[in-house]
């Protein structure tokens, strides 16, 4: 069974450009894409009743900024050391990728647990680059495929 990476933005074209620059450089792994935190939320709860436990991701890269339940909360809710969810996620790196850069926001987001926050690229060498370095980081080197 493929290990699953999960890409929360509620950008369509965001989805696609993220899918196709990772299939790439991580292979061995399945690609999951959801609109909003509420929506993969409730996918992963699903799982949880299930005890589908190895369904969950790796890693998950989350868009900050998003209609519904936003990317802070969704990290709240599945690091806070009192979610049911935390064992499962207390050791799987959750990535905010946004556009915003206001410092106290990015604090707040380390102070939620997350694992790094990464300024959103503009440029397609940009977003390359910085998905080569969050996959050498943070998945296992022998499955990342590199240009």
């Amino acid at each position: 069974m493929k290990k699953q990476i999960y890409i929360i933005d509620d950008n369509p074209d965001y989805h696609f450009l993220m899918y196709t620059l990772l299939r790439k450089r991580v292979p061995a792994h399945s690609l999951s894409m959801f609109e909003n935190g509420q929506s993969a939320y409730r996918h992963l709860n699903s799982l949880l009743i299930r005890k589908d436990y190895d369904q969950f991701p790796e890693m998950m890269i989350i868009d900050l900024k998003m209609e519904g339940m936003a990317g802070q909360q969704l990290l709240r809710l599945l690091k806070h050391p009192e979610s049911e969810f935390y064992p499962f996620f207390a050791e799987r790196p959750i990535i905010i990728m946004s556009a915003e850069t206001s410092e106290a926001k990015i604090r707040k987001c380390y102070q939620e647990g997350a694992d790094a926050y990464v300024i959103k690229p503009f440029t397609l060498q940009e977003t390359q680059d910085v998905l080569d370095r969050i996959c050498r980081f943070w998945l296992d080197k022998d499955n990342v495929q590199t240009y």
